[in-house]
Parts: structure tokens; sequence; C-alpha cells
């Protein structure tokens, strides 16, 4: 599988291992959607296993963003790989993230 969540202390953890389909963005969106319906506002996504990120990974990321800023809910990004940090550079999209290191109290290492 090329992705996971976990829920941990009302964090919602989402760990991204290879790059995605489509299919796997949709399948993504869905299970974020109800984890909102179900009340939880406080989302992480850990892409630290990702040392590349194609337009793909970047639509879900700024689809995660898009949706969970309008419900409300929070999105914090861990520890990306150093080429996945300068594609965000290059595309503008490091502006609109927040990033935590995974150590951080207040995501859970898993």
């Amino acid at each position: 599988m090329n992705y996971r969540f976990t829920d941990r202390k009302s964090v919602q953890v989402l760990y991204l291992y290879r790059l995605l389909s489509d299919l796997d963005n949709r399948a993504i969106l869905d299970e974020v959607n109800r984890r909102v319906q179900d009340g939880s506002r406080t989302f992480v996504v850990d892409i630290s296993q990702m040392q590349y990120i194609d337009s793909t990974g970047l639509n879900l990321l700024l689809a995660l963003w898009k949706h969970l800023r309008h419900c409300g809910a929070t999105l914090q990004l861990t520890d990306p790989h150093p080429t996945v940090m300068r594609l965000l550079e290059m595309t503008r999209l490091k502006a609109i993230f927040d990033f935590v290191p995974a150590q951080d109290t207040s995501i859970p290492v898993q």
C-alpha cells in the first residue's frame, strides 16, 4: 500500500510511502472527508518516506489543504525529504503549508 492512516490522540496522521495514483488520491480524500465528518480537525501528512513527489502527489496535498481549510481543520506536513521540499519551494506551495518535525510533541511518532 502507498499510504496508511492512524489516529493518534485526536491527530489524524496520513503516512505517504510511494508515488500515488488518482485512485489513491480519491480514496484518501474520501477517508479524510469521513474523518472530518466524524469530528477530526487536526491532520498531519508524514511525507518523510517520499524522496520524490509528482504532480499527482502535489495535487493531493493541495486538495487536502483546500478541503481541510474549508472545513475549519488544520493540515501540517512532517519531515519532507530535501528534494520534495525543493519542489514545494519551486511551485510556491511551501508558503501555504505548515511544517513540523515528526518528533514534535503534538505529533505522536510511529
